[in-house]
C-alpha cells in the first residue's frame, strides 16, 4: 500500500477528529425473557468503547419502543485489550411491556469515535443501534440471540480474514445474516457510508486487492453461517460495518420472523506480515437422524495459538470431554479437536459451531480468526437452512407478516426487502374486503393501520410488481 496515498487519505479524517475525539466503536442490544406472563424482559445494552477517550460510554438514551426512554445508565466497564485501550461497557435493564406487539428497542448517543475511514466525519455522526422484538402469544416467548464473540477482531492489509460473532439463539430459532448500513437515527443511515472494499481504500492496487493479488477485494457476509469475510483489507485504519441478524421460527408448519438484531461492528486494519495458521475445517453438511456427528478440527500455528468453541449443540464433546469442561486456556502450536454430538439430544433442525482462535505475533498485534460450521439433521441440504426464509412465495404459499391489535386500533407490520411499494388488501373468510391500501416501504418495512376488527382469522393479499402473495392473519 502506497504510503503517500495513506497519509493524504488519513489526514482528511484526523485533522478535525483529534480535537473532539469520542469513544464509541460499536455495540448491540439483545433481550431475554424474564416472565412471559407479565411480558417482562431483561434488555442488555453492550457498547464497544475506546478507553483512550475522555468521553465515557453510556451517555446516551435507550428507547424501549413503547414510549419509555431512559438515560443516565449505570454502565459496567470490562477492559478486553489494555494495549489497544479497548473496552466493553454494558448494562442490563428489566422492562415490562403492557401489551403484545412489535417493539423497536434502540440506543442513541451523540458521536462515534474519531477517524473511521468509511464514515464521513465519524466523530460528529450520531451513534444508533436497534433490536426488534415480537411479543406474540401465538408464536410463544422469544429472546434475541446473544453474541458470544463480540471481541474487536483485527485485520491486516493484504491478508484475507474471517470473523464470526457467534450469535446463538437461546430459543433454538433459525438465524440468517445480512449486511446493512450503520445508522445515525431510526430513520437515517450515516452520511456518505462507503463499503470497506471500495476502491478508494486501495488506490492503484484495487484490481489486485485480494490476498492472492489476482482479483478485486471482497467484503461479504455469509447469510447462513454469519461469517464476515474480507479478502483482503486495503488502507490501514478503522472501518465500521453493520451486521443484521434475523430470527425465524417454525410454528404449525409456517416460518415466522420473530425478531431482528443489529451489531454495529468496528474493524481495525493494521499493516503487518502475518503467517496464518493452517486450519482443516469441515464443510457445512446434513446428517441422518439418529446419527452421531463426528468432525475433526485441526490447527497448526507458526506461533502458539489459543482456541475456543461456541455452539448451541448442548451435550456436545471435544475429544470426549464435555465442551463446558474442556480447558480452552491453553496456548499450543497444534490442535486435533474432535467434535462429537449425538443427534438423540437434538431439539432443533440446525446447529452451529463457531471456532475462534488467537495466534501470537512476533512483530505486532495478535491475529484473531473465527469461522462457523453449520450442521443439521434430516435435511436435504444445508443451504436450505435459514436462506429459505429470505425469498417470497407465490399465491399458493403464505407471505410472512405479523398482526396484532392495540386497544384503539389495529396494525399489521410488513417486512419485505424485495420491493419498495405494496398494494395491500385484508379480507375476512367470507371474502369481504376490510382494508385496501397502497404502502410505501422504508428499508423493507411498512405498516398498515385499520379500525379494530373482531377476533378471528383473516387473509392478507399483497400485490408486488404484478405478482400476488397471501398470508393468514390471526387477530386475537
Amino acid at each position: 500500500m502506497k504510503r503517500l496515498f495513506l497519509i493524504v487519505f488519513l489526514f482528511i479524517f484526523f485533522c478535525h477528529d483529534e480535537v473532539t475525539a469520542s469513544h464509541l466503536r460499536g455495540g448491540y442490544i439483545y433481550t431475554e425473557v424474564s416472565s412471559s406472563a407479565t411480558l417482562t424482559f431483561k434488555v442488555h445494552l453492550v457498547l464497544m468503547t475506546d478507553m483512550g477517550s475522555s468521553v465515557f460510554g453510556g451517555g446516551g438514551e435507550i428507547d424501549f419502543g413503547d414510549g419509555t426512554v431512559l438515560s443516565d445508565l449505570a454502565i459496567q466497564t470490562e477492559v478486553i485489550d489494555s494495549e489497544r485501550q479497548l473496552a466493553i461497557n454494558s448494562v442490563v435493564i428489566e422492562h415490562t411491556y403492557q401489551a403484545p406487539g412489535s417493539y423497536i428497542i434502540s440506543y442513541s448517543e451523540k458521536g462515534r469515535n474519531a477517524g473511521v475511514l468509511n464514515i464521513s466525519n465519524s466523530v460528529d455522526t450520531p451513534f444508533y443501534i436497534e433490536t426488534t422484538i415480537l411479543i406474540d402469544p401465538f408464536l410463544g416467548s422469544n429472546s434475541n440471540p446473544n453474541i458470544l464473540n463480540p471481541s474487536f477482531t483485527n485485520w491486516f492489509t493484504g491478508t484475507s480474514g474471517h470473523f464470526n460473532l457467534a450469535a446463538l439463539d437461546p430459543d433454538g430459532d433459525s438465524l440468517s445474516y445480512r449486511l446493512g448500513i450503520p445508522r445515525q437515527s431510526k430513520d437515517k443511515t450515516v452520511v456518505e457510508y462507503t463499503k470497506p472494499d471500495n476502491a478508494i481504500f486501495y488506490g492503484t492496487e484495487y484490481s489486485t486487492g485480494n490476498e492472492e493479488k489476482n482479483d478485486i477485494p471482497k467484503f461479504e457476509l455469509d447469510p447462513i453461517s454469519g461469517d464476515l469475510i474480507w479478502d483482503a483489507p486495503g488502507a490501514e485504519g478503522e472501518y465500521t460495518a453493520l451486521v443484521i441478524v434475523d430470527e425465524w421460527r417454525w410454528v404449525q408448519g409456517e416460518r415466522y420472523k420473530t425478531g431482528t438484531a443489529s451489531f454495529d461492528i468496528q474493524m481495525i486494519v493494521e499493516e503487518d506480515e502475518v503467517l496464518k495458521p493452517t486450519i482443516v475445517f469441515p464443510e457445512n453438511q446434513c446428517y441422518q437422524e439418529n446419527s452421531i456427528v463426528e468432525e475433526l478440527f485441526q490447527i497448526d500455528g507458526h506461533t502458539p495459538v489459543k482456541v475456543n468453541l461456541h455452539t448451541d449443540a448442548e451435550g456436545a464433546k471435544i475429544n470426549n470431554i464435555p465442551i463446558e469442561e474442556y480447558d480452552f486456556d491453553l496456548w499450543k502450536n497444534s490442535y486435533d479437536l474432535t467434535f462429537t454430538y449425538d443427534s438423540k439430544n437434538a431439539a432443533q433442525e440446525y446447529y452451529k459451531i463457531v471456532l475462534s482462535l488467537e495466534q501470537e505475533s512476533l512483530t505486532g498485534p495478535n491475529y484473531f480468526w473465527s469461522k462457523a460450521f453449520v450442521f443439521g439433521f434430516g435435511c436435504d441440504e444445508i443451504l436450505r437452512a435459514p436462506v429459505i426464509v429470505t425469498s417470497l412465495s407465490p399465491v399458493e404459499s403464505r407471505l410472512r407478516t405479523n398482526a396484532y391489535l392495540t386497544h384503539s386500533s389495529g396494525r399489521i407490520s410488513i417486512t419485505m426487502f424485495e420491493a419498495d411499494k405494496v398494494d395491500f388488501q385484508l379480507f375476512d373468510l367470507n371474502g369481504k374486503s376490510l382494508v385496501k391500501e397502497k404502502i410505501s416501504l422504508f428499508e423493507g418495512k411498512g405498516q398498515v393501520r385499520y379500525d379494530p376488527i373482531p377476533s378471528g382469522i383473516y387473509i392478507a393479499f399483497l400485490e408486488i410488481e404484478s405478482h400476488l402473495y397471501k398470508q393468514k392473519v390471526i387477530v386475537r
